[in-house]
């Protein structure tokens, strides 16, 4: 049976931090043949076909609200078109070469328009009996299994913060994006009763692990669920927006085994070593290349 899903977004919430205008928050839901992100103030819904259910969340930051906004937006829309199609053979590594993708586009583009952009992310895709995931920067993915919530990533070094764009805190401005399985990125077993959640720092850092247990065990309909998530961070003085999806495999008579059976998903993930940092920025993308070329 399939997760009941639940997302919520504030986007009025007036917080700047520094240059920064902290206020570009959005999320992709895919399931059920259609793709769900936000254009400016508006749900933009889009038909596509694609296996299983991809939830993301961003938290767009920039020089300006509308740099912060786009960097947000054009990573939840470019991430549909990867859930779009047959699933790949390794989801996990298949969002990992996505986010290196999207990471070389948004440097290119950021030096382009002479302006900081970037975002953080977080991705859980739910395929079969398996939750593939990636978190970059401050964007969390966590698992609440028996009453007890756990996030999947694992914190880096201090020194060793992930960046995202320009002094940001998501995809790298000055190597290539550091993403290690089992750190960031990885793939868990779900199973009956699991709720994945993806949010965004105004969530998390507002709101502990127990908190958020408890309110999620009494809590049924998912939707419900992801709106009470954020009025308790709100009123908990959060000082950023809030973006919150929910996963919930809650539902009666949910079992692993009755999740859509997925070609290759049963295959174990395969070691991948750390990609070598460097003082080098990302290859410009060949189409960029030829534009570059041609002008005056």
């Amino acid at each position: 049976m399939k997760p009941r899903v639940g997302i919520v977004c504030t986007t009025t919430r007036d917080v700047h931090v520094g240059r920064r205008v902290r206020l570009a928050d959005n999320y992709l839901v895919c399931e059920e043949g259609r793709a769900s992100w936000l254009e400016g103030e508006e749900e933009r819904s889009q038909r596509m076909e694609g296996s299983g259910v991809l939830l993301a969340v961003a938290d767009g930051e920039g020089d300006d609200l509308a740099s912060a906004r786009t960097a947000s937006e054009s990573f939840c829309r470019a991430l549909s078109k990867r859930w779009a199609g047959p699933p790949p053979r390794e989801p996990t590594i298949a969002l990992i070469d996505f986010l290196n993708g999207a990471h070389t586009r948004m440097y290119w583009k950021s030096r382009d328009r002479d302006t900081q952009m970037g975002a953080s992310c977080a991705v859980a895709w739910l395929l079969a009996d398996r939750l593939h995931w990636v978190e970059v920067g401050t964007c969390r993915v966590f698992l609440l299994r028996d009453g007890h919530l756990r996030r999947l990533g694992v914190s880096w070094p201090p020194g060793e913060t992930q960046r995202f764009l320009s002094g940001s805190h998501g995809l790298g401005d000055d190597t290539a994006l550091h993403l290690v399985l089992g750190r960031n990125a990885g793939v868990e077993r779900i199973q009956a009763g699991d709720q994945v959640i993806v949010a965004t720092d105004g969530y998390w850092q507002a709101v502990d692990a127990a908190s958020t247990a408890h309110l999620l065990g009494h809590v049924d309909d998912a939707q419900t669920a992801a709106v009470t998530m954020m009025e308790r961070a709100l009123s908990r003085g959060a000082n950023d927006s809030v973006t919150v999806a929910l996963a919930d495999l809650r539902a009666a008579g949910a079992k692993a085994a009755s999740l859509p059976k997925v070609a290759g998903v049963d295959a174990p993930e395969p070691k991948r070593a750390a990609p070598v940092r460097t003082d080098e920025p990302p290859v410009r993308p060949r189409k960029k290349l030829r534009e570059a070329t041609t002008e005056p």
